[in-house]
C-alpha cells in the first residue's frame, strides 16, 4: 500500500503542476473573450479577429483535449488499480 501511495503522490504532484500550466491560459481566455455580445459582433465585424478568436479557441481546446488525454491514459487507471487491490 506504500508503494501505492508514493506512486499516487507522485502522480498528483504531476497533475497538480500541469493544471497550473494549463489553469492560467485557460482563464486568459475566458477573460479576453468574457464579453459575449462585444465578442460576437466583433467577429462579425472583423475577420482577423474572428480569425485569433477561432486560432485562440483552438489552442484552448487542444489544451484541455491534452490534459484530458493525459488524465484518461495515467491517473484513471492508476487509481483503478488502487481500487481494485483494496
Amino acid at each position: 500500500m506504500a508503494a501505492h501511495d508514493r506512486e499516487t503522490a507522485a502522480i498528483l504532484d504531476v497533475f497538480a503542476r500541469d493544471m497550473e500550466a494549463v489553469a492560467p491560459q485557460a482563464l486568459a481566455f475566458f477573460d479576453w473573450y468574457s464579453n459575449v455580445k462585444a465578442v460576437a459582433k466583433k467577429i462579425k465585424e472583423d475577420v482577423q479577429y474572428a480569425i485569433q478568436f477561432g486560432a485562440d479557441l483552438e489552442k484552448l481546446i487542444t489544451l484541455l483535449g491534452l490534459r484530458i488525454g493525459r488524465e484518461e491514459r495515467t491517473l484513471y487507471p492508476h487509481f483503478d488499480r488502487v481500487a481494485n487491490q483494496a
